[in-house]
């Protein structure tokens, strides 16, 4: 019989890509693998009881041990670029329920694993993969792709646009928050000058990625139903599931200070930094080395009039600079050129053993029609849940993930 492996994406645009290059990895080695988001993850944990549950965020895996004891939790680390490469591992230890309640726990890079020791925790369960979310970007890297004559404008303004429309209030409490805040403000004034100048003043098509914990929603309702109808036809909103695959088939990225600025120039996409418009370069360079490092690896015009110049001259190849590169090497174990979800899968190929097998259990089937309908009914009462929450009958999964595992596994087996 085979292992039943769970697993539970924490954004829907940001984990659920790298989760799908996981269970193709998974279901390779003979696992029955699911993927749920927090809509429907009770009735699965209960009624299908998977000997694995596979999680990218921590908080609540403790209750869950509590209520299904013999399960095993995996954690991912999905985000990698923290503010500091001990930050896991600074939280685990502010939470030791937290921490042994999970019985693998899967980071980027040796420098991670190592905080764990610092912090005293059990490092015998931390094991060291990788990305996983840049796994798509390492495929595409290889591949010659065809650009369009497109513009991503990206966001990254969740806390004054939540993806569930949580008020802003809700994270200024403190002067860290309040902070944040004001350079969100600052950012999004600066990102929408500059959407609506390239639309003016290029004839560049234009792509809105909004941040994975932000609202599609107000995207549509506060910036492209508010523009002028001659330029209305020539934007659209991007809501698929990888960033790199996306950013590898645009002429250009504009953006705020982000990670993200990573993932785009690993493809080959040339990134417009928008931190000189905003006023907020200085703000991102002081934040956090990695922001700092994503600054000096884009192009920064340093206003609206230098940003199309800018855009008329994009050169399509990879600025990866000496900073970057030392950060993926240690942060991502970058010089491993092995995708981080099969080294994942193989852990847990190897994990999963001598674990418990539950053998009463309602079928799949059963479940996966319990799945499209409860979703269905929490969509009708919350459209919004979409923008965090994925489902596999109403999300659309990339092509390149299939293809990525099948052409990794005819160079041989995991």
């Amino acid at each position: 019989m085979k292992i039943k492996v769970l697993i539970f994406p924490h954004t829907c645009r940001r984990d659920v890509s790298s989760a799908l290059v996981l269970e193709g990895f998974l279901i390779k080695e003979n696992f029955d693998v699911q993927i749920t988001s927090m809509v429907n993850l009770e009735k699965w944990l209960k009624f299908w009881k998977p000997e694995i549950l596979i999680v990218y965020s921590h908080g609540k895996n403790k209750k869950i041990k509590e209520k299904f004891k013999n399960i095993k939790i995996i954690f991912i680390d999905g985000e990698v670029f923290q503010l500091s490469y001990e930050d896991r591992a600074r939280q685990f230890s502010k939470d030791a329920t937290e921490f042994d309640s999970l019985d693998l726990i899967l980071v980027g890079g040796e420098l991670a694993k190592k905080s764990f020791k610092k912090f005293n925790l059990d490092t015998s369960k931390v094991h060291v993969v990788g990305n996983t979310r840049f796994d798509t970007a390492r495929f595409l890297m290889s591949k010659k792709i065809t650009r369009k004559k497109e513009v991503g404008f990206v966001g990254s303004f969740p806390l004054i646009n939540h993806h569930s429309d949580f008020p802003v209030i809700r994270g200024i409490k403190n002067d860290k928050g309040l902070k944040y805040g004001i350079v969100s403000l600052y950012g999004f004034n600066a990102f929408y000058k500059a959407l609506i100048y390239v639309l003016k003043n290029t004839n560049y098509q234009v792509s809105l990625r909004p941040h994975p914990n932000e609202s599609i929603e107000n995207y549509k309702k506060f910036i492209v139903d508010k523009i002028e109808a001659i330029y209305k036809k020539r934007i659209h909103i991007d809501a698929s599931l990888d960033f790199s695959i996306w950013a590898s088939k645009l002429s250009c990225i504009v953006s705020p200070t982000s990670t993200s600025i990573i993932q785009a120039t690993l493809v080959g996409t040339p990134v417009l930094n928008l931190s000189n418009i905003s006023g907020q370069k200085d703000f991102w360079n002081n934040y956090a080395k990695s922001y700092k490092n994503c600054n000096s690896s884009s192009i920064i015009p340093k206003d609206l009039k230098n940003l199309k110049y800018q855009l008329n001259n994009i050169k399509h190849k990879p600025i990866i600079n000496k900073n970057i590169q030392q950060q993926l090497n240690k942060e991502c174990d970058w010089k491993n050129e092995e995708y981080s979800n099969l080294r994942s899968a193989i852990i847990i190929n190897k994990f999963s053993k001598n674990i418990y097998r539950n053998y009463v259990r309602l079928p799949k089937f059963f479940l996966r029609i319990i799945e499209f309908f409860v979703f269905k009914k929490a969509l009708k009462n919350n459209a919004k849940i979409l923008n965090f929450n994925y489902c596999e009958f109403f999300h659309s999964q990339p092509n390149e993930v299939s293809t990525l595992v099948n052409e990794r596994l005819k160079n041989g087996k995991l």
